[in-house]
């Protein structure tokens, strides 16, 4: 597990706690409310355990405390390692925490992309989420989009697809299941765009200009300055072959963590589980022995193992097949629309169905 070095903060954070112990006498109700949020912001899945009930592994408190102290968030985990519970928690988390944003679950399919949000539905249908469910609404389930509202914040489960009716979305947070089966045009061209424009952009350039007037006259320090939360990118996954996309911004990342290559402020964080890190119990290990025994082995190292892999175990080389494909959007490619002055060939495969 890799964490940004330039974060500054401990997964186990205790100076908020600190600060309370020296607070003395009683605080009015405002103040207390102040303190609350401070300290369920140091220590998020506390607060989970407070408002829904929910106990987690040690791995799922790191997965949580990582993804929400980190801006760029990449899961890359076993089958089964409880990478949609752990997303659907850091949609809450966030959703309380800012609250006016936008945030984005997106998928390759719609089914899939409603699988957070319907996590969100598990979570707060137990008795003791009642503090949690008091903040939501429901969720409104449309035919293309699900939307759920938390307060100010609004929660969107879409389909990807080809990307095009999402352009003008704008989101404060974007979570993306089975990133894998993303290419990269797609990923580049339009979902970091989504990230583009902060929460606020207008007030956050007014008080930038006020804060660089202060610190010239003198009247304040550089390292008072406001702090303002970057948005949010969370990848979940399983392994994927070393010539996919997600293995080259997998390598991306982790090289600008491990030797500080990038020159922005984005804060990253990358959790690769296998299934052998799983607490006794949370796993079935005939589950996992049925899949040592039907798999190969590289798909094996796949999908319970979340190692990438070079590549197929076939007769066919996947990496071969994958050099020998065009990439989508170029010639030859599959027509939507068929050219008038061409004449074409229908032809039905009886043993299609």
């Amino acid at each position: 597990m890799w964490i940004e070095p330039r974060n500054s903060i401990a997964l186990c954070n205790t100076d908020i706690e600190e600060e309370i112990l020296k607070i003395e006498g009683s605080l009015n109700e405002e103040d207390a409310k102040m303190w609350l949020y401070k300290f369920f912001k140091a220590n998020p899945t506390f607060m989970m355990d407070v408002l829904a009930g929910v106990e987690l592994y040690p791995f799922q408190h790191i997965l949580i405390n990582g993804i929400m102290r980190n801006d760029y968030s990449m899961l890359i985990a076993s089958r089964g390692l409880s990478k949609t519970f752990s997303s659907a928690l850091a949609a809450l988390e966030l959703s309380i925490f800012n609250q006016g944003w936008e945030i984005g679950v997106l998928a390759n399919s719609f089914r899939q992309a409603k699988t957070i949000l319907k996590k969100i539905e598990d979570i707060v249908r137990k008795p003791e989420a009642s503090l949690l469910k008091s903040c939501m609404g429901e969720i409104r389930k449309g035919n293309d989009e699900w939307i759920l509202p938390i307060g100010d914040t609004t929660i969107h489960a879409l389909p990807m697809g080809s990307g095009d009716r999402l352009r003008g979305f704008r989101f404060n947070a974007l979570i993306i299941d089975e990133f894998l089966l993303f290419q990269e045009n797609v990923f580049t061209d339009i979902i970091i765009p989504f990230l583009s424009i902060p929460f606020e952009a207008k007030k956050r350039s007014s008080i930038r200009e006020v804060e660089d007037r202060l610190i010239l006259a003198g009247q304040m320090k550089e390292e008072d300055r406001c702090h303002f939360e970057n948005n949010k990118l969370i990848i979940l996954s399983s392994a994927s072959y070393k010539f996919d996309y997600l293995y080259k911004l997998y390598s991306q990342w982790y090289d600008s963590i491990i030797n500080k290559t990038d020159k922005d402020t984005i804060r990253k964080f990358i959790a690769q589980l296998s299934y052998d890190v799983a607490p006794k119990g949370l796993y079935d290990k005939n589950l996992v022995d049925q899949g040592r025994q039907n798999m190969s082995d590289a798909s094996y190292r796949r999908e319970y193992g979340a190692q990438f892999t070079e590549d197929s175990s076939g007769f066919f080389k996947i990496s071969k097949i994958h050099a020998c494909s065009y990439k989508p959007g170029t010639y030859p490619s599959i027509e939507v629309k068929g050219d008038p002055s061409a004449e074409y060939v229908l032809a039905f495969d009886p043993s299609w169905a």
